[in-house]
């Protein structure tokens, strides 16, 4: 099995509320096709060593999985999962990943058990791990009996895990990013923030060269994962910005479209971010570049669909 495949094990086996094909393929920016082909391959195994399938329900996808899955979990992961290890370094990051993105409280056992190490080995780079998110002016709390939880703004927290993520904008297949297959950051449906923002900058005129595109989509999926959690942004100052209009619009359809609630301070903040994005000369664009650009996304996204591999961020 592939590391996805194996990582599908693992949330299978711990997460309690429904799970649906759909709701995988978000999490790991692939097609529906992809994770069904992923389940037939984990049922394949199953059913050569005796086991009882897993049942993907018609209509929804719900994914329903036997009773006796856990006991199979040695003979889907063996050989798999365990042959990769993550270096220090990936522990550090991917950690502080966890940590930041936690909603509530989240305990060592609960951090090794999500990187497939012993608590010890957290308790040892515990201190590599303070120090890399203090950096994102953001502190490690520790409570004896709740675990850790992050005390600072909300903004430093969601441009820590913008800046986390950020070098990976430029690779061509993000499902494989390391913290990407360990913490859920982003949520909403990719191909509807793209087509989002290149509306909106067709209205505006504002046109963007792919990486600032790009930066945007990132910024607008950790927006989206932060509220669905309830952790919305401190009061921000007022601004005069000449991209609020156009922030505006933007957090308008994606409230609309991914059902997300969106507060004026969002609107802030997007505007002070796109601030410091770089625009394409519009005095110098050609109309049919324009054209070009979003016939090449759409058809990029279209072979992504069709071969099961996210193109989308290439």
């Amino acid at each position: 099995m592939n590391q996805r495949s194996t990582k599908i094990v693992q949330l299978l086996s711990k997460e309690k509320d429904e799970i649906t094909v759909s709701g995988f393929a978000e999490y790991f920016q692939v097609s529906q096709k992809t994770i069904r082909n992923d389940l037939k391959e984990i049922n394949e195994i199953l059913d050569k060593n005796k086991k009882e399938k897993i049942d993907i329900k018609p209509g929804g996808g719900i994914v329903s999985i036997p009773k006796d899955f856990k006991e199979s979990l040695s003979l889907l992961l063996e050989g798999n999962f365990y042959n990769y290890k993550l270096s220090k370094e990936e522990r550090k990051k991917v950690a502080s990943a966890i940590i930041v993105n936690s909603a509530d409280y989240i305990t060592l056992a609960d951090i090794a058990d999500r990187l497939m190490v012993s608590r010890a080995t957290v308790i040892n780079d515990l201190k590599e791990i303070k120090k890399f998110i203090r950096q994102g002016n953001l502190e490690v709390i520790s409570h004896a009996n709740k675990g850790l939880r992050i005390d600072g703004l909300e903004s430093d927290k969601r441009k820590f895990l913008f800046e986390l993520l950020r070098p990976t904008l430029r690779t061509y297949d993000n499902h494989k990013n390391i913290i990407s297959e360990h913490v859920h950051v982003q949520s909403g449906d990719i191909n509807i923030i793209q087509k989002i923002i290149a509306e909106q900058e067709r209205c505006y005129k504002k046109f963007l060269p792919d990486n600032s595109f790009r930066e945007i989509l990132l910024y607008l999926r950790i927006l989206i994962n932060r509220n669905k959690l309830g952790e919305f942004l401190e009061p921000q100052p007022e601004i005069n910005s000449d991209n609020y209009m156009f922030s505006m619009d933007i957090l308008k359809y994606v409230s609309q479209y991914c059902d997300v609630v969106i507060s004026d301070d969002d609107i802030k903040n997007f505007s002070t971010f796109l601030d410091e994005v770089r625009f394409k000369n519009n005095g110098t664009f050609n109309k049919n570049t324009m054209i070009i650009q979003m016939i090449t996304r759409q058809y990029i996204s279209t072979v992504s669909t069709e071969l099961g591999i996210n193109l989308n961020v290439d």
